[in-house]
């Protein structure tokens, strides 16, 4: 994802590669898939005031890592204006337009410029997440799909985009590019299969080679459709599969692929699991809400300095650093939680929420 917010070669390997389906996709849908997990084995161990009442502290230090990487984008890009006697376009224009306005609406959750939106959704999807696993847990998990699949439609049907027009006649408001109402639905998907997963339950995807050729079947096509760009019926745009493959609303087309890229994936960890194990990336995931949210922070400012994106050889070296820099960023947080434990030698203080509820970087 931090490659991906850099305009580098590099996004060739990470954006887009499996058809209609970003990193965004697979960050949402795996975040559901620990949560479900982790606070499925939760309630089992603790009264559910317990594992509510964490999962609300969960919310509240995502708020918190969002409103300060918010701060020191905004105090950060300020003194770089001052300093430099230029701003830059790729900074949020209102930061500079109505400075504490910018603030307010900021943490509010009512201004989300770019890379400061996918916090603010982490927010209510933790806080929804309790009545999740209730509905879940007392086996009506068709009610939570109805109301979960009933937000998505009202997405597709532009509810959001409504709404943000309304509260633009008052305010400068900007809700993020992604669309919550259609979001949630891959959380909750995850959340789905990470409360069985934490039951025991039987497998709950059947990995058949008739299932398994019709995602084939599927995906493939959908590869070489964005790969070439080919399309063989008369009257079929390529605007008009962007718009069944729109990212903002989790359109359908988008869904499908995802869908079905998710399903083969999980057959190639079922069956050769050590393909999917790569421990510098579980460092990176263990301690992700840091981790993005520096990345957040740093991009912001990597971003108004074109320069740094003139030539392959800059455009690479500047990704690469920012890679560094989350790898060190988990290091430091890795050491600070061995520190914890090492004071704590009972355990009683569960400092570790979860592997974080945004590991799928």
């Amino acid at each position: 994802m931090a490659i991906n917010h850099l305009d580098t070669e590099l996004r060739v390997l990470t954006d887009y590669a499996f058809g209609f389906v970003s990193t965004a996709e697979g960050f949402v849908f795996l975040s559901g898939l620990v949560a479900g997990l982790v606070y499925t084995r939760r309630a089992a161990d603790n009264p559910k005031e317990v594992w509510r009442d964490r999962a609300r502290r969960r919310a509240r230090e995502i708020y918190l890592c969002h409103l300060g990487g918010f701060m020191v984008a905004f105090i950060g890009l300020q003194l770089l204006a001052l300093l430099t006697g230029t701003i830059s376009p790729a900074a949020p224009a209102l930061f500079f337009q109505h400075p504490v306005t910018a603030v307010l609406l900021g943490a509010s959750l009512l201004y989300q410029p770019g890379l400061f939106d996918i916090l603010p959704m982490y927010c209510g999807f933790m806080l929804a997440l309790p009545a999740v696993l209730a509905g879940l847990r007392a086996r009506r998990w068709g009610w939570v799909f109805a109301v979960s699949g009933g937000l998505w439609l009202l997405a597709q049907a532009g509810l959001r985009d409504h709404l943000q027009a309304g509260l633009e006649r008052f305010l400068p408001v900007n809700l993020g590019v992604f669309d919550v109402l259609a979001w949630q639905l891959l959380f909750v998907l995850g959340a789905f299969f990470g409360y069985h997963w934490a039951k025991g339950s039987r497998p709950l995807l059947s990995f058949r080679p008739a299932m398994l050729l019709l995602c084939l079947l599927v995906a493939v096509p959908l590869w070489l459709l964005l790969k070439y760009q080919h399309l063989p019926w008369p009257g079929v745009t390529m605007d008009l599969v962007w718009a069944w493959a729109d990212k903002i609303q989790l359109a359908p087309l988008r869904l499908l692929n995802f869908i079905v890229v998710a399903y083969l994936i999980a057959a190639v960890a079922v069956r050769r699991p050590r393909l999917l194990a790569f421990r510098p990336l579980v460092l990176l995931g263990r301690h992700s809400l840091a981790v993005f949210t520096v990345q957040a922070v740093v991009c912001a400012f990597l971003l108004t300095r074109p320069e740094l994106f003139a030539t392959f050889a800059s455009r690479t070296l500047t990704a690469l650093g920012l890679v560094a820099v989350l790898f060190a960023t988990a290091g430091v947080q890795q050491q600070l939680s061995t520190w914890r434990r090492s004071d704590d030698p009972t355990g009683s203080a569960d400092r570790r929420v979860w592997p974080e509820p945004e590991s799928c970087n």
